[in-house]
């Protein structure tokens, strides 16, 4: 079973944005540096200097091996895990088409798998309480080949003419997430998808139990997804 938020995932953001006073919320402020001294964390960021009894780390295990220096260094072992840690999706670029007329309901059809074109997989994204607004295909396109044409958007919409002739293409999106500096970062050689989500070693406290991996690469139940990231929140803090 899988679900659709109304008004997009975002509102699970903002809903708890709402419980959290946002004085304590820091925004655009990349952490550079963290280093463990006397049972504490000293936290550096590219604008200030934070203090911290906690670190759970939600940043992809490869975005945060690269781009965050820690002292004293992590084990030689579980930084090479963090390297060849899969973030889903972060290889991929996010489409979304907007039509004129929802036809493929007409025909009873709410998902695309193809391995023809840029488009490797289309959904119905107007679902349940969505049904009335514009009609919207969201999908992938294949990272490597595709990633590389200039005319990717063309190619993708003379793709699902194939598949629905009688819709026409209103808008064109779409996200890179490989061109993402707070997303991806280049694997040290070529990872399979998942490959180490839930290891073990991103699963353990470290410095005291003052250090968890929390984000959604380090969960057993669903990793890479939505879900991953709640379970190993929900886990993280009864043990906490």
């Amino acid at each position: 079973m899988t679900y659709v938020f109304t008004n997009g995932s975002q509102s699970l953001i903002e809903a708890l944005v709402e419980r959290i006073d946002s004085n304590k919320i820091c925004y655009a402020e990349p952490v550079q540096k963290i280093d463990y001294l006397e049972k504490k964390w000293k936290i550096q960021s590219d604008k200030r200097k934070l203090e911290a009894d906690l670190i759970i780390n939600t940043l992809p295990p490869n975005l945060f091996a690269n781009k965050v220096i820690v002292e004293p260094s992590f084990s030689t072992q579980l930084k090479t895990v963090c390297t060849k840690t899969h973030t889903w999706m972060s290889d991929s670029i996010k489409i979304g088409l907007e039509l004129d007329s929802s036809y493929w309901r007409t025909k009873e059809i709410g998902l695309v798998l193809s391995q023809f074109g840029p488009a490797t997989e289309l959904h119905d994204h107007n679902r349940g309480a969505n049904e009335e607004k514009t009609p919207l295909l969201v999908g992938f396109s294949h990272p490597g080949l595709f990633a590389q044409m200039e005319d990717r958007k063309e190619k993708t919409i003379e793709q699902l003419s194939l598949y629905f002739p009688q819709s026409k293409v209103l808008s064109y999106y779409e996200k890179d997430w490989q061109a993402d500096p707070f997303t991806h970062h280049p694997y040290p050689e070529e990872v399979a998808p998942h490959q180490y989500n839930g290891h073990e070693l991103l699963r353990k406290s470290y410095f005291n139990r003052q250090f968890y991996f929390g984000g959604t690469e380090s969960a057993v139940v669903f990793p890479g997804y939505m879900e991953g990231a709640v379970a190993r929140a929900i886990e993280v803090v009864a043990q906490l």
